[in-house]
């Protein structure tokens, strides 16, 4: 791995050079539509069933380009790889067993299309889909993660010419890695590492070999998406929608998709995968395509992300609601991410007299003495070893008028009535003794502190005094 440190000027400076030289020579709009009219006789000559049309991917990239964009890069020896390395306990389900369509994206649990541009970064952009897809399923959460990070920092100087989805996988279990909007994506693998690293946003991805059999791919999806080899030929590059079934192992057109489900009815009862592609949302539907099953080793290197035990556990407030000494508090705390039960607690500072914090995240009761208050509130997590978090907070709690005996907000005949049937007739005390009747602020109730209402209510003499917060 090679990393690189540079100033905050030169990296701005090596920015713009870089996403200049990056920028491609669009080919003219007829030579694009005389490719796809290639393509257009292809299909009809050979009766498939799908259909080309013009896109950024083919409009902004000739051929040649695009084609030297294919950047998965599978060892020689992949098939002894996977094969000594499948998953311990996996089972496929039967034909029987499983549904005959399925769809994450359906569901709502992928990310948006990204576009990995005129670099052959694939390889990063389908890991990257697969583990947002994950933290979606597993625990709700929306990634947005940088694969630049993984360009700049891991492959430097190389990456855009290709690698395998394995990589990514095992650099984000050794570093973690950081949001999109602390590292957004340049494609170019000259870009420099940044230092220091941004905050981490996710970590510990680990993934299992999935076998390359039609039942074993259904049988995992059921968990999450799988990210899986496809050697593309030249039509897919303007693919729009239907089945697309060209079988091809020749070309050197090694890509890396997202399987996100599948539809056995498709490909006229043949089946094919709903994949997710990294060229964009004007390729194929919105991003999204069919794959015959078999057809141009779809589904050979296939991997899927695992999060047992990630390091992921944050409490999702980053702010409380404000109280008042007059109503009762009620706030719960949302964890994000993690696993099991998770545990909240006081660490630092206090919590407003009154209220209590449950470990389920339940910050609750009545108030009693108004003021801000400061604190730090922690969440814990069952993995193991656990995972915490920590927030600190600022809670301010509206205080009572002093003199306001009922706690409605206003000082009026009731409030005096109160206190004399309270001072001298055994009544209810106020709501809260000495601070809803010490109008002179002495801490005490007396017949000063009546008084004092009087005088104010009837005579035109100062308003209670109040407390200092």
């Amino acid at each position: 791995m090679k990393r690189k440190a540079v100033t905050l000027v030169g990296s701005l400076i090596l920015s713009a050079i870089l996403t200049i030289t990056a920028l491609a020579e669009p080919q003219t709009q007829q030579a694009a539509e005389d490719e796809l009219e290639s393509y257009r006789q292809l299909i009809q000559d050979n009766d498939y069933n799908f259909t080309v049309g013009m896109n950024d991917f083919i409009l902004n990239y000739t051929l040649d380009e695009r084609r030297q964009m294919m950047g998965a890069k599978l060892p020689d020896n992949w098939r002894e790889i996977w094969s000594a390395n499948r998953p311990e306990g996996f089972v496929a389900k039967t034909r029987d067993d499983l549904p005959a369509t399925f769809n994450w994206a359906d569901s709502g649990k992928i990310t948006g299309v990204r576009n990995q541009q005129s670099c052959g970064s694939c390889w990063i952009f389908c890991a990257v889909a697969s583990m947002e897809a994950q933290y979606l399923i597993d625990f709700g959460l929306t990634y947005d993660m940088s694969e630049q990070e993984v360009l700049s920092c891991y492959s430097f100087d190389w990456g855009c010419e290709g690698g395998s989805w394995e990589m990514v996988f095992d650099y984000v279990y050794e570093h973690g890695i950081c949001a999109e909007s602390y590292l957004p994506y340049q494609g170019y693998d000259r870009y420099p590492c940044p230092d220091p690293m941004p905050p981490r946003v996710a970590r510990g991805t680990e993934y299992i070999y999935i076998p390359e059999d039609e039942l074993s791919i259904k049988t995992a999806l059921l968990d999450g998406p799988v990210v899986s080899f496809f050697n593309v030929s030249d039509p897919f590059h303007g693919y729009q929608d239907g089945c697309y079934s060209i079988h091809d192992l020749e070309s050197e057109g090694g890509h890396g998709i997202l399987i996100v489900g599948w539809d056995d009815n498709q490909c006229d009862g043949n089946g094919a995968w709903r994949i997710k592609n990294s060229w964009g949302t004007s390729w194929g539907t919105g991003g999204y395509g069919w794959i015959q099953y078999g057809v141009s080793g779809i589904g050979w290197a296939a991997v899927q992300a695992v999060l047992d035990n990630v390091d992921v556990v944050f409490i999702e407030e980053d702010s409380l609601p404000e109280g008042d000494v007059c109503s009762k508090y009620f706030t719960i705390l949302h964890p994000g991410g993690g696993a099991g039960i998770h545990t909240f607690s006081l660490i630092n500072g206090e919590l407003p007299p009154g209220i209590r914090l449950d470990s389920i995240g339940v910050l609750h009761r009545y108030p009693s003495i108004g003021g801000k208050y400061d604190f730090t509130l922690q969440v814990r997590d069952e993995s193991v070893p656990p995972f915490t978090f920590q927030r600190p907070y600022e809670l301010w709690i509206e205080p009572l008028i002093n003199g306001d005996t009922d706690c409605d907000w206003d000082l009026d005949i009731l409030d005096i009535v109160n206190l004399v049937d309270y001072k001298f007739k055994q009544g209810e005390p106020p709501v809260y003794v000495p601070q809803s009747c010490d109008t002179e602020c002495d801490e005490d109730c007396d017949v000063l502190d009546i008084v004092r209402l009087i005088n104010y209510k009837f005579k035109s003499g100062l308003y209670p005094c109040q407390w200092e917060y």
